[in-house]
């Protein structure tokens, strides 16, 4: 069994990574730091590591240094999230590290896994139900429209620059509730809104997977209906656009 350490902080980004990984006959084995984490390594092998930017004991590329002197982990991948605030200072849309399903694909190709085994949207071969340019209405009428069907699928939302660099936003829906998303280095409702910001400046093209996969857990932020909760967001746009970036703050 090829198995995965996680350390990170948001309980239901580790319940997407690891449900996808399960689905791709891997195991996941969470840790609650990076303490935790070197203390699971001294008696548990794996093959890879997917962790946090910042962590409370330490930044993500100290505890990379740390397994890379230690003789049982040397040879362990670590494979760092996004810093949200480093991201959030840059001037294009290129990333400092894959996340989402992106990043769970790298680890798992690095492994060796046949992509195959792929879940959705991850697996290469499965054709989305849905795609095709967004800006930022058309998005809140799809996502309203899945609402509507109480459909269970993932969105991959791509943004490009007039440089061609690219970000992707990860977005799940649960019975036509959004459950999760993911953009940037941010997590829940702070991830929606710099989405539908950010579609409003750049190129856009989404596709949409239909999916039976379900999650334990859901981002505290995200518990309104669909329709409920891209209401309060729009209210939020424009109230930014009337009275500056003093507003940003949504988690």
């Amino acid at each position: 069994m090829t198995n995965i350490l996680t350390i990170m902080a948001d309980p239901v980004r580790t319940a997407m990574y690891d449900t996808l990984a399960r689905r791709a006959g891997v195991h996941l084995i969470s840790a609650e730091g990076a303490l935790h984490a070197l203390t699971q390594l001294e008696r548990t092998p794996v093959d890879a590591i997917i962790c946090d930017a910042q962590m409370d004991e330490m930044t993500g590329e100290e505890f990379r240094a740390v397994t890379e002197q230690e003789s049982h982990t040397s040879g362990v991948p670590v494979f760092i999230l996004p810093d949200s605030e480093a991201v959030a200072g840059q001037a294009s849309l290129s990333m400092p590290a894959y996340t989402g399903p992106e990043l769970l694909s790298l680890v798992l190709t690095h492994l060796e896994i046949d992509e195959k085994r792929f879940p959705v949207p991850m697996n290469p071969a499965q054709s989305p139900q849905l795609q095709g340019d967004l800006d930022a209405f058309t998005l809140t009428e799809f996502l309203n429209w899945v609402a509507e069907m109480k459909f269970n699928g993932h969105w991959i939302i791509t943004l490009k620059d007039e440089a061609s660099a690219e970000r992707s936003a990860h977005l799940f829906m649960q019975n036509g509730n959004i459950v999760y998303v993911e953009f940037g280095g941010l997590i829940g409702k702070g991830a929606l809104f710099s989405l539908l910001r950010s579609i409003e400046r750049y190129s856009t093209t989404f596709r949409f997977y239909k999916t039976d996969l379900t999650l334990p857990v859901r981002s505290e932020n995200l518990k309104l209906s669909t329709p409920r909760l891209l209401m309060e967001l729009a209210v939020a746009m424009d109230n930014l656009t009337a009275s500056g970036p003093q507003h940003r703050n949504l988690n």
